[in-house]
């Protein structure tokens, strides 16, 4: 295989790609596995930071002009929430990605899937809400969503890998342009 062009900073995930005489793969830029990882801890992290932030304003306890200043004070524990997160999913997330890689399970969404898996699972572990009946259920549903958010950043910032766009051209005729999902 003959690259054509790299993006800087992704030696090992060419942008482009000459597969043989007829046949050219892009994939989007990708970040390092770490740096998307740390980018899906964050945005878990701020989506349950501004879900906490909304719910307080629709129970009216504070007023709409106080909203955005209360958000923008919370940064500072958000940034600590995403650590706290970092530290957390450390071992269990490359052990749980490792398995779906082996398994064959089709990236994006099982991506998604797996970072809902993980925050419903340390709802668990944090006080087994589903012990406490409907609310409960509410915040270990409120942790799935804040997780999935969470892979669903991680897969976006890694290149979405998975999905490439490869364009055929057959002799000197119009190119044909295929997306491959794995």
């Amino acid at each position: 295989m003959t690259v054509l062009a790299q993006l800087p900073g992704s030696e090992c995930n060419p942008a482009l790609q000459f597969v043989d005489a007829e046949t050219v793969t892009t994939r989007s830029a990708p970040c390092h596995p770490v740096t998307a990882w740390l980018a899906g801890c964050a945005a878990a992290a701020l989506t349950a930071y501004w879900a906490i932030g909304l719910v307080s304003l629709a129970g009216g306890e504070t007023a709409p002009g106080d909203f955005v200043r209360t958000l923008i004070r919370a940064l500072p524990g958000a940034a600590g929430y995403a650590l706290l997160v970092a530290f957390l999913t450390s071992i269990p997330m490359p052990l749980l990605v490792f398995v779906e890689r082996a398994a064959g399970w089709r990236r994006g969404i099982s991506d998604l899937l797996a970072g809902a898996a993980m925050g419903a699972l340390y709802a668990q572990l944090f006080g087994w809400p589903l012990l406490d009946g409907p609310r409960g259920v509410a915040i270990t549903a409120f942790a799935a969503f804040s997780g999935g958010v969470g892979g669903l950043a991680y897969w976006l910032a890694a290149g979405r890998p998975g999905h490439e766009l490869t364009i055929n051209r057959p002799g000197q005729g119009h190119p044909v342009a295929q997306l491959r999902a794995d």
